[in-house]
């Protein structure tokens, strides 16, 4: 609800950031994803549902005794590991979710996939993925969040996976990343040397209001007013849940800068964001890289790992998490978090290829993707991960 007078001033706004993305209540370790629920029909692979309301609620009903899912619009399922206060925990109760939900599915003749987006649907819409980590202290939180901006580009390079649309190749490995991008807040959150809550404040401040009677910045909408009307508290509640970025405050740092990784290698993006974000020499290292310019992006989008300088910052993280790893065994995953982890290095970024690469291939050998081809495909890599595919 506007007002008709200036009622918002620079502490109220930041007390509005302190009690809501910046809370530190429920801050933890997390995973959250969003999969597919399919079925094959007449030799085509069609979503479980569609938006239909009253369809809606009977599906929402049947999975209701399942905390950690969500169900969606259109065949989506949010599936969410919720807050922990290890990396390990996170990753085994998002594990325990799925399986529980795939079995649940798999007796209804349904398939739960995961990816970055619906390669047989038209839908250019990705599925979002979400990994978050703890603020940190004060004391590191600015080269914290600094670090995990500089991952963003590569983690969309690394985790590429959306590559087709239709049943057709896209012409880039990852229309997930190319969505996201699109879809980013500009100008872009750059920090300087303010502290994460005043550099976010001033980026909010400083970016378009989307609920101003015209475009113009927040900052200027709460301070002048257009036309006699100005934003109140609410207004800039939506405004900051509308801004969009690779990091973003929720409950600690909320990373969503991936495609949803296939079945068997789920939790490897938060044991890389949570093991190098943790790391004080890591993050020292990762906050000093130069900031990607919008070709790498693009590069990352198009290619991801084709390109030899996201190849190259792949394999130093991959380098460094699994130093991290060796030397502190157990903190950061779980043996069978471990065996995922080195399975996704050996087969993607050791290589400089993605599972977007593994998808095309597939595609070009075989000329389509049917759930065997999916269930097929699961299988090799939960075997690589040594694990049985659910």
């Amino acid at each position: 609800m506007t007002t008709s007078y200036p009622s918002l001033d620079r502490s109220d706004l930041r007390a509005a950031l302190e009690a809501g993305p910046f809370s530190r209540r429920g801050e933890g370790y997390g995973l959250e994803g969003e999969l597919l629920v399919v079925r094959e029909r007449d030799g085509l692979v069609e979503r479980a549902w569609g938006a239909d309301a009253e369809q809606l609620q009977q599906v929402r009903a049947t999975f209701s005794d399942l905390e950690q899912v969500s169900v969606l619009e259109h065949g989506r399922v949010r599936l969410d590991s919720g807050a922990h206060t290890t990396a390990v925990a996170a990753g085994e109760a998002f594990h325990s979710g799925g399986v529980e939900l795939a079995e649940r599915l798999a007796a209804w003749d349904l398939a739960l996939v995961s990816c970055g987006a619906d390669p047989w649907s038209d839908d250019p819409t990705p599925l979002e993925w979400c990994v978050r980590v703890p603020f940190g202290s004060p004391a590191t939180a600015s080269l914290r969040w600094r670090a995990a901006a500089n991952l963003c580009v590569v983690s969309e390079a690394l985790f590429a996976f959306s590559p087709l649309r239709a049943l057709a190749s896209c012409g880039v490995r990852s229309r997930g990343a190319e969505q996201r991008q699109q879809r980013r807040t500009h100008p872009e959150l750059m920090l300087g040397g303010r502290t994460p809550l005043e550099g976010f404040l001033d980026w909010a401040l400083e970016t378009p209001a989307g609920a101003a009677p015209r475009p113009i910045a927040f900052g200027i909408w709460a301070r002048h007013g257009v036309r006699g009307v100005f934003p109140d508290a609410s207004d800039f509640e939506r405004h900051v849940a509308a801004l969009s970025a690779g990091v973003l405050p929720s409950r600690g740092l909320a990373l969503r800068c991936f495609d949803g990784p296939p079945g068997a290698f789920q939790r490897v993006p938060l044991i890389v964001f949570a093991t190098l974000l943790d790391d004080p020499a890591c993050v020292q290292e990762l906050s000093t890289w130069d900031a990607a310019p919008r070709a790498l992006w693009q590069a990352a989008a198009q290619g991801g790992l084709s390109d030899p300088q996201l190849a190259s910052r792949a394999r130093r993280v991959f380098a460094l998490v699994a130093d991290r790893l060796l030397a502190r065994p157990g903190v950061y995953a779980s043996p069978a978090m471990l065996a995922e982890f080195i399975a996704f290095g050996q087969r993607y970024t050791l290589s400089a290829r993605t599972p977007a690469d593994e998808w095309l291939s597939h595609h070009a050998r075989r000329g389509a993707l049917t759930l065997a081809d999916i269930g097929a495909l699961e299988q090799r890599w939960s075997a690589l991960a040594g694990r049985r595919a659910a």
